[in-house]
């Protein structure tokens, strides 16, 4: 549906894809049209998809038999905006959940790398501090081998550290950081040790590499309060810090994390759930969104599943949570209510709607910034473009 190219080409008729809309029907399940209408019969759901915004968001709206008719019809460009009455308070601007700055000025950046090739992320998480020579924390947690045992040597396993991320430790002799601080364990209890978090009480910017999140979340994250490695990771994004992750980094940040679950006998993937770091409170998020089945469902099922939710996470209104996935090679930059794309495909953002069956699914390119703003009782996510001015 996305492939504008493709459809036209099919068709012989360019531009038919700016029209085109998608429909997927479950089994035992019938779609009726009648005119611009649409209904359905039968045991489960007809799933309408409506292009907008070239081909970077598609609303999808399901209809259960009984519900509706669902009519379809023309919307005139800048309706919704024009007709909106904006709600400009200071919620507006943190709709992610981001922990607020202490200075207005210098909100802190959140970076949500889906995995795959993360040589960019050398380059970009130093510029984002916006300091000459910032301080680095580097959390290699996520990966076995990357935690320490008994049987190492300390001084041993320091040295393979520095081998194995020698591109970010060549940073240092490079002067563009300070310096770099490894921070890994295999003690829970370490996450509520002032000595073990000292180091993120001087950084500038943490980054968490890729691996499995589970053993992240059972090393640093406490579900009935948070360790003091969470509360100092916070406070880096308070002081106008960066925080990020690649895969199993990217994942450990929301506060509903979702830890896995995939496909089995042809049926939808359900999300296994944990608790995450919670740097962003209001989220939920993916990770190898274009390179694992079943990712979609999970995600935009448990967005859907207010109930399950709230039986995991402290969130106050899951009906304003919103859905984050990234594909491989990309990373999607949050900063307040803002967002921009960097890396080589897309960023996925999946906003609610008051009504609950329906869900806008914005694909955002390289390159691409955008805002997340309130208009009347759900989240728009609009596109910033150049414009002239008087």
């Amino acid at each position: 549906l996305r492939d504008g190219p493709r459809l036209d080409r099919l068709q012989e008729t360019p531009g038919v894809e700016r029209r085109t809309i998608g429909i997927g029907v479950d089994r035992q399940t019938v779609a009726i049209l009648q005119g611009n209408q649409i209904r359905a019969l039968g045991e489960g759901k007809v799933n309408l998809f409506l292009k907008g915004n070239g081909d970077r968001t598609i609303t999808w709206q399901t209809l259960a038999a009984g519900e509706g008719p669902v009519s379809v019809v023309p919307e005139t460009f800048g309706t919704k905006v024009a007709n909106s009455a904006r709600e400009l308070n200071h919620k507006a601007l943190n709709p992610f959940g981001i922990p607020e700055p202490d200075n207005p000025e210098r909100p802190g950046i959140v970076v949500l790398h889906g995995g795959g090739d993360t040589d960019e992320m050398i380059d970009v998480i130093p510029k984002l501090t916006r300091r000459e020579k910032p301080i680095l924390v580097h959390c290699p947690a996520a990966r076995e081998s990357c935690r320490p045992s008994t049987r190492n040597d300390a001084d041993l396993f320091q040295q393979f550290l520095e081998t194995e991320f020698s591109v970010w430790n060549d940073l240092v002799h490079a002067g563009r950081l300070s310096r770099i601080s490894f921070l890994t364990t295999n003690t829970p209890r370490d996450a509520k040790s002032k000595e073990f978090v000292e180091p993120l009480t001087q950084a500038d910017a943490v980054w968490f590499c890729g691996g499995d999140q589970g053993p992240l979340a059972s090393l640093f994250v406490d579900r009935l309060q948070p360790t003091l490695f969470q509360t100092e990771l916070h406070n880096v994004l308070r002081r106008g810090g960066v925080v990020g992750g690649s895969s199993a980094g990217l994942a450990i940040m929301a506060d509903l994390m979702i830890e896995g679950g995939q496909q089995k006998n042809g049926a939808p993937a359900v999300a296994d759930l944990s608790r995450g770091l919670g740097v962003l409170k209001h989220v939920l998020a993916e990770q190898h969104f274009d390179a694992r089945k079943g990712r979609i469902e999970r995600l935009t099922n448990l967005l859907r599943d207010h109930k399950r939710i709230g039986n995991h996470s402290a969130v106050s209104e899951p009906h304003k949570l919103i859905g984050l996935a990234v594909e491989e090679d990309t990373a999607l930059i949050c900063q307040m209510n803002r967002l921009r794309v960097t890396g080589r495909k897309l960023a996925h953002v999946f906003i609610q709607s008051p009504d609950p069956r329906r869900i806008t699914w914005h694909a955002l390119k390289p390159g691409d910034e955008a805002r997340i703003v309130a208009s009347n009782r759900e989240w728009v996510l609009e596109l910033e473009d150049w414009q002239l001015s008087p």
